[in-house]
This record gives structure tokens, C-alpha cells and sequence, in this order.
């Protein structure tokens, strides 16, 4: 069970590294620094919105974008962390 809760922990600490990997470069591109016309930069965007695309749709349905700012991100890293915290206290439960 340790195992499991573990290898959990890994996939939610990997997700919100991913989400914010993509948040940066829409960034740079946004205030272009890189280039979507590069192949490199377009798979790289391509890989990280198929990688968040899965976290970012159904929270999609109830959050609205404010203006012009996705704040889908946000709430995903917030419901991973919370996610990481009751794994944490499953793990210690389990320890003991």
C-alpha cells in the first residue's frame, strides 16, 4: 500500500511540474520570446497540452475564464496539492 500511495505522490508531483512547465511557455510565447514557427517549440506545446488537456476538462465545466485568463491551471495545481496532502496522511495512517 506505501508502494502505491508513493508512486501516486510521484504522478501528482509530475502533473503540477507539467502544468507549470506549460504555464511558462505560454508565456514565452505569448510575449515572444520563442517562436511557435519552431518545430522543437511546437512539439514541446503539443506534448504539454496533450499531457494537461486530461486535468484541465472537467474543471473546464465549472471554471470560467476570467477576462482573458485561464484560471484552470490554478485550480488543478490547488486539487493536486490537496491530493499530495491526503496521501501524505494515508501514508502516515498506514506507517502506523
Amino acid at each position: 500500500m506505501q508502494t502505491l500511495i508513493q508512486i501516486i505522490y510521484f504522478l501528482t508531483d509530475l502533473a503540477i511540474w507539467v502544468i507549470i512547465g506549460q504555464g511558462i511557455l505560454s508565456w514565452l510565447i505569448a510575449f515572444n520570446i520563442v517562436n511557435r514557427s519552431s518545430e522543437f517549440v511546437r512539439q514541446v506545446d503539443l506534448v504539454l497540452h496533450t499531457l494537461t488537456e486530461p486535468i484541465y476538462r472537467p474543471l473546464r465545466r465549472w471554471i470560467r475564464p476570467v477576462g482573458h485568463v485561464d484560471l484552470t491551471p490554478m485550480a488543478a495545481i490547488v486539487l493536486l496539492i490537496i491530493v499530495q496532502i491526503i496521501l501524505r496522511n494515508m501514508a502516515v495512517s498506514v506507517a502506523v
